[in-house]
């Protein structure tokens, strides 16, 4: 009975760790990130979106182990900015635009990149909430109430803004 007992014990025990550890490597993080105008996002270095048009979201499923998201806007003319979130598999907000990013108007080598030095970058521009998204169906798939248009110091004067986010 002793031997019955400790082996269900043994089980429960392996189980739980199991269910754990997966649950764990499970985690999912979506990042939705738009540009005014275009727009470049990169996930650790690694370029994984591009495109031209204003008011689109990319949407882009990034690993958990994520050290730096990197985002390059060019404003074409008119309204300018960036704005995004990250959230886990169960819709937390693990990271908004908002001043705690990084950024410069300066195309920097390895700017994109986990260890990047950002000696002479500054803290990036809060231009309010909504400075360029169209009120709609599409603005609203940002949701978060501490999402913030940013964009480099240098506001409209800045063509380009690089900014980052990262964990270094």
């Amino acid at each position: 009975m002793r031997i019955f007992f400790v082996q269900s014990i043994l089980l429960i025990l392996l189980v739980v760790h199991a269910v754990g550890k997966q649950s764990r490597s499970d985690r999912r993080l979506t990042l939705k990130i738009a540009c005014d105008d275009e727009m470049t996002v990169y996930v650790d270095g690694a370029r994984k979106h591009s495109d031209r048009r204003s008011q689109t979201i990319a949407t882009l499923e990034v690993p958990p182990s994520t050290q730096v998201v990197a985002v390059k806007c060019r404003n074409i003319g008119g309204r300018y900015g960036i704005v995004g979130v990250l959230t886990d598999s169960h819709s937390s907000k693990t990271w908004v635009t908002d001043s705690g990013w990084k950024c410069s108007n300066r195309l920097e080598n390895g700017w994109e990149q986990p260890g990047f030095d950002m000696g002479g970058w500054q803290q990036a521009k809060d231009l309010g909430d909504d400075h360029f998204m169209l009120k709609d169906a599409l603005y609203e798939e940002i949701a978060s109430p501490e999402r913030r248009v940013i964009w480099s110091s240098g506001g409209g004067r800045d063509q380009v803004a690089y900014c980052r986010k990262g964990r270094d």
